[in-house]
């Protein structure tokens, strides 16, 4: 407990919650302003704020020694959250501000506060996101592939940050390039799938049903973040970029579990055979161990033989 306490008042806590507090001022005295120059002062902030974010959920995690299977329905159950944010807000912001579409842009006090607070938890849950994304990633790979998902992460902030430039017809092309590389990148890395042959049969199976569920949850969110909703809108008056920054980020979570799902589909005939082999080992440890402790010979045969029915799969020896 005092370990997590640590963690979490840790030096990369302090500097999210700092961050954090500047991207309210910096809300608060340029909400308004929609120029170019207010969009990156406000993007900075907003990418410092995830930035320390993201480090303390990677010192956090490093803290604990999660199994594949939990980390993949924790990201199931904050999928279900995210869509009920993304459903609800039409219903619960209106009904707090009295014209939303204007304080869209005429925000308040009050309105920064809210978008502010709103914008803190969908960052909050897409980051969750990648640390658990880049977590399988690195999970058992045989050599260092850090280059490969670096690569990546720079070209999702590339394509977030020129989205800026869209306003600009000359210069179009730039967010849709880094967007459509991008795509490429995350497709590639998400290939990277190793950790699956080490499940057992039941946890493959598991497994599998979670990667469809969640592979369809991502979908479902990203046709309603696409729409004209409040979320929508919230997203986009707060920053362009952080709307494309969770954009891409679900797709990247879209790309990677419909990957898993069929990795895991195709894993599942020699699933019983890795099954096996495991109990073989297991059962050879034992053995050896046995040998060394157990003097009574009719103990030691009979555990043979339980270990050797085990193995073959049959009743009766």
């Amino acid at each position: 407990m005092e370990k997590i306490s640590r963690n979490i008042i840790s030096t990369q806590s302090q500097l999210f919650f700092l961050s954090a507090i500047l991207l309210l001022i910096a809300k608060i005295f340029f909400g308004s302003d929609d120029t170019i120059t207010t969009r990156m002062i406000v993007d900075l902030f907003i990418g410092l704020t995830i930035f320390f974010l993201i480090l303390s959920l990677i010192k956090f995690e490093k803290s604990r020694s999660s199994a594949p299977l939990p980390l993949v329905l924790n990201v199931g159950i904050l999928l279900a959250l995210m869509f009920f944010i993304i459903i609800f807000s039409d219903y619960l912001l209106p009904g707090i501000f009295d014209n939303i579409n204007y304080r869209l842009k005429n925000p308040d006090l009050v309105y920064n506060l809210v978008s502010v607070l709103y914008a803190l938890v969908i960052a909050g849950l897409i980051s969750y996101f990648l640390i658990t994304l880049r977590h399988f990633f690195f999970l058992n790979q045989v050599r260092n592939a850090r280059i490969y998902f670096n690569t990546m992460l720079v070209f999702f902030v590339l394509a977030s940050l020129s989205i800026n430039l869209l306003q600009d017809e000359s210069l179009s092309f730039i967010p849709t390039t880094f967007f459509i590389v991008s795509i490429l990148l995350m497709a590639f890395n998400s290939i990277r799938i190793s950790w699956i042959a080490f499940l057992a049969k039941k946890e493959k199976i598991y497994l599998l049903l979670l990667s469809f569920g969640i592979t369809t949850l991502f979908i479902v969110n990203i046709v309603n973040s696409a729409e004209d909703n409040i979320y929508s809108q919230m997203l986009n008056a707060f920053s362009p970029s952080l709307r494309q920054f969770v954009q891409i980020i679900m797709i990247y979570g879209s790309v990677y579990f419909l990957i898993l799902f069929f990795t895991t589909l195709f894993h599942l005939p020699t699933a019983e055979a890795y099954d096996r082999k495991a109990q073989e080992v297991t059962s050879l440890q034992y053995f050896s161990k046995l040998i060394t402790e157990v003097l009574d010979f009719n103990e030691l045969a009979e555990t043979v033989t339980e270990i050797a029915q085990k193995l073959s799969g049959s009743k009766a020896a």
